[in-house]
């Protein structure tokens, strides 16, 4: 059995990505600060995708360790701190986490095998480097992120091209819009604050959810942003690293739909396709927020041929019918 790696296996993005790996007959390692073990050395895994769990920072060597132990070429990179508003007010944790662990995670695998097994890194990072456009961004697109969460994962991007051209060791760098979705009994976490959970959760208590700002230059004063199916990104991933199998370098590619959707729209096409009515509050605009962020992913599509197989009611479906399972589980969420 080929094993591969994420980081972040706990999280969303991760464990989509983990349960896709294992439909497809990969062994997973995780590592995850979430995981539940108590001892230094790795566990067999109690989580239903992951082979081998390690509950430990990125930056641990046993890590790399298990890596070359299993003779991993594959690391799909999602571990980090993702919280615009709270890189804002912390942001030094955000230049340590997602670049300082990085730097370290990869300082750690170079020096074992994994440097000799045709190895390659995909890499998560994210929408917000871009500068606000007013048109779907391309990667080649002016980068000046307005928040540190942006910021810090660009400065992770580059450590990434240094990979390449010190040990020559391919990566394609993802840039996510907002990601959405789940996938039968994984997905988004309880108390996550993106946009469609929080309208699942508004759903079924009845209580109103806050709207941050509606007074942007858009087309109804609200944010608009392009949702991406979970399940197109974890298939990306592994699409990305069938590319690189056979095509080396250091490549940067958006993961979006070229489709914006404000916020007051995102709320009428849930409510369509769920069948309820929301109530929502408005408050001010969070700090760092865009006002229009937008993907052309056409580069991605013509260059690997990737096709994206979702659009928006099934996101918002898979989503509803996730939370409802959670609220059901949990006996109320």
């Amino acid at each position: 059995m080929e094993y591969v790696a994420i980081t972040g296996s706990a999280g969303y993005i991760g464990s989509v990505l983990a349960k896709h790996c294992k439909e497809l007959g990969y062994g997973v390692i995780g590592i995850d600060l979430k995981y539940d073990i108590s001892e230094e050395r790795v566990y067999y895994s109690k989580y239903p995708y992951v082979d081998i769990a390690i509950g430990a920072c990125i930056s641990n060597t046993l890590f790399a360790a298990i890596c070359n132990e299993y003779k991993v070429s594959k690391i799909f990179h999602l571990a980090a701190s993702a919280d615009v508003e709270l890189s804002q007010r912390i942001p030094f944790h955000f230049y340590q986490n997602n670049v300082g662990n990085t730097s370290h995670m990869l300082h750690n695998l170079v020096n074992t095998d994994w440097i000799t097994r045709s190895p390659q890194v995909i890499y998560s990072s994210t929408a917000a480097v871009y500068k606000e456009h007013s048109m779907p961004v391309v990667e080649i697109s002016e980068k000046g992120s307005p928040n540190a969460y942006g910021r810090s994962k660009l400065a992770s991007e580059y450590l990434l091209k240094e990979l390449f051209d010190f040990y020559q060791i391919p990566s394609v760098t993802f840039r996510y819009f907002n990601v959405a979705g789940a996938r039968g009994d994984v997905g988004d976490n309880l108390h996550t604050n993106h946009i469609i959970p929080i309208l699942c959760k508004s759903a079924i208590s009845g209580k109103p959810f806050k709207l941050f700002g509606i007074d942007y230059s858009t087309v109804d004063g609200t944010c608009v942003r392009d949702y991406v199916d979970v399940n197109d990104i974890a298939r990306a991933h592994i699409h990305a690293s069938e590319y690189l199998n056979t095509n080396r370098g250091n490549f940067t590619f958006n993961l979006g739909t070229k489709t914006g959707t404000s916020l007051l729209q995102l709320i009428r096409i849930f409510e369509d396709t769920v069948g309820v009515d929301l109530v929502y509050q408005i408050s001010d605009r969070r700090d760092g927020d865009p006002a229009f962020l937008v993907a052309n992913p056409s580069l991605f599509i013509e260059e690997t041929k990737f096709q994206y197989t979702s659009d928006l009611n099934t996101i918002i479906e898979s989503t509803w019918n996730y939370y409802n399972f959670l609220n059901e589980a949990n006996n109320g969420i």
